[in-house]
């Protein structure tokens, strides 16, 4: 087995695992997230010490939030973090609800870091596809729409805290995917409708999306699947563990003041800040599609020129989203 071959089996390994990781932590998170964009007003108050009812039963940890209707009865307890009564909505709420508890935080850096893993592994297997070269019809060719698909995923997995930078996410992505695409934005429209609620954008992400990568997944070497099962169940651990790690170290923003996206979009968060929508995506179609097209040249610079060009838009992206922190 050659060193790329070995590097490609590696790279199936851990995106399989990262996808298992993402897909358990998000089972785990959709039982108390409520993808409802009914309005709920009140004031946030954050626990300043336990809260604790007549009879001793822990109603809040320290540091846990809650959205409250009305000044509660133990005042001495918790402390008013909105200065007036504001309007949320139900996704929000939960959402609060989740990266405010003890373990929250920490499940949801864990499903963060999955996905960040699963979109690195793929993209890198693509990064080997156009450095090697590939057909259109070849199973090989089929890295390149997966991570098409991966990104979208990860795309409307920042859209679902309903936060005001979430919905300037998914603005700007269903602007960008129905209007500026020739033909194909009319198929995606019904998909990706303007203003659509949050429960629309948490059944993409969780049942159309999600099923159709680990589908694609699975598909590529499925045979293997079982002799590589244990390899797999410690690329999971390692995984979990990074993430929690990195959840007790940089716990998630409660509440998104400041712009910050996800690093895999942060070029064309970038360049929306200084391009029109319809120039931004004339950089994607150039960028990308000069991509895609180096791997099918016969010419081993031209395909290495557009394996540097994949690297080099997530490591740009990667360091405009550093320098937004």
């Amino acid at each position: 087995m050659t060193l790329r071959q070995r590097i490609e089996q590696y790279l199936w390994i851990v995106s399989n695992a990262a996808f298992f990781v993402a897909l358990l932590t998000g089972a785990i998170m959709a039982l108390q997230y409520q993808p409802s964009s009914a309005p709920v007003s009140g004031r946030l108050y954050v626990a300043q010490s336990a809260v604790v009812d007549a009879v001793g039963d822990t109603l809040l940890r320290q540091g846990e939030w809650v959205l409250l209707d009305s000044m509660p009865l133990h005042r001495g307890f918790l402390r008013s973090v909105t200065d007036s009564t504001v309007q949320w909505n139900a996704a929000l709420v939960s959402h609060v609800q989740i990266v405010t508890h003890p373990y929250g935080a920490v499940l949801v850096a864990v499903h963060q870091v999955s996905a960040s893993v699963l979109l690195m592994a793929v993209a890198a297997m693509a990064v080997l596809t156009v450095a090697k070269g590939y057909r259109l019809r070849s199973r090989s060719a089929a890295w390149l729409p997966l991570m098409l698909v991966v990104c979208s995923t990860v795309w409307l997995g920042t859209t679902l805290p309903a936060d005001p930078r979430a919905t300037d996410a998914y603005t700007i992505g269903q602007t960008l995917l129905t209007e500026y695409i020739p033909l194909v934005g009319d198929l995606l429209a019904p998909l990706f409708a303007s203003g659509a609620d949050v429960a629309r954008r948490f059944v993409l992400h969780s049942i159309w999306a999600t099923a159709l990568i680990g589908l694609l997944l699975l598909s590529f070497k499925s045979t293997e699947l079982k002799n590589r099962l244990i390899e797999i169940l410690g690329n999971s651990i390692a995984i979990v563990v990074l993430g929690i790690v990195w959840g007790m170290l940089s716990p998630p923003a409660l509440i998104h003041r400041v712009s910050q996206p996800h690093w895999s979009l942060g070029v064309v968060f970038e360049m929306l800040h200084h391009l029109p929508m319809d120039a931004t995506m004339l950089v994607i179609f150039l960028w990308w599609g000069g991509a895609f097209l180096a791997g099918l040249s016969t010419r081993r610079s031209i395909r290495s020129f557009g394996a540097i060009m994949v690297v080099g838009w997530f490591t740009l992206g990667a360091i405009a989203t550093i320098a937004r922190q």
